[in-house]
C-alpha cells in the first residue's frame, strides 16, 4: 500500500488517497478558448496550435466586416474550415458588426457569444485570446495546476510585447503596466462586460465580472507574448482599430520607420524610446509570414 497517491478517475477527476484511504477528490481543468478575428488570420494557426496543447475546446467567432465598416476581399471561413478540419481548432461562427454601435459595443459582443458557447460546451473554465497572443504550453500548465489547488475564479498575466517581428523583444520600461485576463472559471463568471471592477488594468472590453478568488500570475511563472506589431498588413490592424483611430495610425507610422541601428551590449538594441532583445522565433511566427 502506498503512503500517498493520486488517481486519475476520469479524464477531468481526480482523487488523492492516504494509506489507502480517500482524503480528497477535485476536477481537473477543462479549458475553453475562444478567439476574436476579423485581420491577422496568418497568426491564428500559430497560436491555436500552441494553446491546443493545453485546451479541450477552441472556438473562433470572425468577421468579413470590421466593427469600422470595412469589407474583407475574401472569406475567412473557408480558411476556418481548413483549420477545423485539421484539429487545429473545434468551431467557428461568423458574426456581423452592428454599425449602428461604437466598435467597442460589437468587440464585447463577440467576446460574449466566444464566452457562451465555451460555457455550452461543458468547458469548467475559460480563456479569451486575440490571434497575435501567445503563452508557453509548460507556463500554462503549471498555472492550470495552481489555479485548481489555490481555487483560483478569476486570473491575469502581464504581456511580453514583440516589435514588428517575432525576434525581436521588447524590454519594458513604462511606468504602468496593463494586463491581460488569464484563465477564469465559467461558473463564476458570468459575463464579459464593459462595465464593472477589474482588479488590475486591462482592456475595457474583456473585463470579467464575477466574484471569487483573483490572482495575478508574476510574469516569471506565467506570461502573454503579444505579437501585436506583427501583422501582414499592419496598416490594416490599424485602420479597423476599436480605439483612437488617428492615435493608433500615428503609432502604426512609428512602427513602420522604427529602425534599431544602435547597438547595446548582449544583442540588445536601442531606437527612440524602445529597447529590445533579438530572441529566438520560439512560436514559429515567422513560417506564416509573408518573406519581406
Amino acid at each position: 500500500m502506498k503512503l500517498f497517491e493520486k488517481v486519475k478517475t476520469s479524464p477531468f477527476e481526480r482523487e488523492i488517497y492516504v494509506l489507502g484511504r480517500k482524503i480528497f477528490s477535485y476536477s481537473n481543468m477543462k479549458l475553453g478558448v475562444s478567439y476574436n478575428l476579423f485581420d491577422g488570420e496568418e497568426l491564428l494557426e500559430p497560436s491555436a496550435k500552441t494553446i491546443r496543447k493545453s485546451a479541450q475546446y477552441i472556438n473562433v467567432i470572425y468577421q468579413n466586416v470590421s466593427n469600422r465598416g470595412e469589407k474583407r476581399d475574401d472569406d475567412l471561413g473557408v480558411m476556418l474550415h481548413a483549420l477545423k478540419r485539421r484539429g487545429v481548432i473545434d468551431e467557428y461562427i461568423l458574426y456581423t458588426p452592428d454599425l449602428s454601435r461604437k466598435p467597442s459595443y460589437n468587440e464585447k459582443k463577440k467576446r460574449v457569444i466566444g464566452f457562451e458557447l465555451v460555457k455550452k460546451r461543458g468547458c469548467s473554465h475559460f480563456l479569451g485570446m486575440d490571434v497575435d497572443e501567445f503563452y508557453h504550453h509548460e507556463e500554462v500548465e503549471r498555472a492550470k495546476e495552481k489555479i485548481l489547488t489555490w481555487n483560483i475564479k478569476i486570473s491575469a498575466v502581464s504581456k511580453i510585447e514583440y516589435w514588428t517581428n517575432p525576434e525581436l523583444q521588447v524590454i519594458d520600461c513604462a511606468r504602468y503596466e496593463a494586463f491581460v485576463p488569464f484563465i477564469v472559471k465559467t461558473t463564476v463568471s458570468q459575463k464579459v462586460t464593459l462595465d464593472g471592477y477589474f482588479p488590475c488594468l486591462v482592456d475595457p472590453t474583456r473585463k470579467v465580472k464575477g466574484h471569487g478568488r483573483f490572482f495575478l500570475f508574476p510574469k516569471q511563472e506565467v506570461a502573454m507574448h503579444h505579437m501585436s506589431s506583427v501583422r501582414n498588413d499592419l496598416e490594416k490592424k490599424f485602420r479597423n482599430s476599436t480605439y483612437n483611430p488617428e492615435l493608433t495610425k500615428a503609432y502604426c507610422k512609428e512602427l513602420k520607420n522604427a529602425k534599431f541601428d544602435e547597438k547595446l551590449p548582449d544583442g540588445f538594441y536601442w531606437s527612440k524610446d524602445k529597447v529590445v532583445r533579438k530572441v529566438p522565433d520560439v512560436f514559429n511566427v515567422g513560417a506564416y509570414l509573408k518573406k519581406k
